[in-house]
């Protein structure tokens, strides 16, 4: 599959480019859905000298709609940014033990939580076209893509034997896409395009409010690195022309 995808790019880039009518727009706007699979293993510091590794993650997401601008400018090259996430959520929930005596009712809270989760991610390609029939309708295209993400859950316990927790992600993947245009209209067109992840980093950090414990120790955190991760996904859309 890498293979596949780093031939298709130097087709495209090396070939003839030529101004095809159906192309000649200035802005569009795109709604995509993209479906998605993962594997990568988890790397957590349980202490200062032990380190957990879980291995054999999976992850697939059938169905996740975004949106996209693209524009292009005076050198006739495509450029596009994508919201690919954007998630304010909050969740939680206790668990009650319930004891009757007579008339009277207790209720004593044993566990539960609030947890908050912000994730929030877009992606910038730069598109370059290839193609040099000025009427074809199916237009092939090669995008080059970084894509910066940030998510945040912080736990709040509701009982005081356990503590709150912070733990925070943050970095870029890169990507090379190999797309396909088929022009319905001049205003109208369809998006085919299958992102390769070629690299991913991310730094992860987690804060844990135990007062317990001295401050420099509260914190744990580590940096990651990925060459071609296991990270597949593609993306069908729909672009209109404004």
């Amino acid at each position: 599959m890498k293979i596949v995808c780093l031939l298709l790019s130097g087709l495209m880039v090396t070939a003839l480019q030529a101004q095809n009518d159906n192309t000649n727009y200035q802005h569009a706007l795109k709604v995509y859905n993209q479906t998605s699979f993962s594997s990568y293993t988890l790397t957590t510091i349980v202490q200062d000298s032990i380190t957990n590794v879980i291995p054999g993650v999976e992850s697939l997401q059938l169905f996740h709609p975004t949106i996209a601008f693209e524009w292009k400018n005076k050198g006739n090259k495509f450029h596009e940014i994508e919201l690919t996430e954007l998630r304010f959520q909050t969740q939680g929930g206790n668990k009650e033990v319930i004891q009757t005596s007579g008339t009277s009712v207790i209720k004593e809270v044993i566990d539960g939580e609030v947890t908050q989760n912000i994730a929030i991610s877009a992606r910038y390609e730069y598109i370059l076209g290839a193609n040099q029939t000025k009427t074809k309708k199916l237009v092939p295209y090669i995008g080059f893509g970084i894509q910066p993400f940030f998510e945040q859950t912080k736990y709040n316990p509701v009982i005081a034997t356990d503590y709150p927790t912070v733990s925070t992600y943050t970095g870029f993947r890169t990507y090379v896409t190999p797309r396909l245009h088929y022009f319905f209209s001049e205003k109208i067109y369809l998006d085919v395009n299958i992102p390769f992840c070629v690299t991913d980093f991310y730094m992860s950090n987690e804060v844990t409010e135990n007062p317990n414990i001295p401050d420099d120790q509260r914190n744990s955190g580590s940096n990651n690195f990925r060459l071609w991760p296991t990270m597949y996904s593609g993306r069908v859309g729909i672009g209109v022309v404004i």
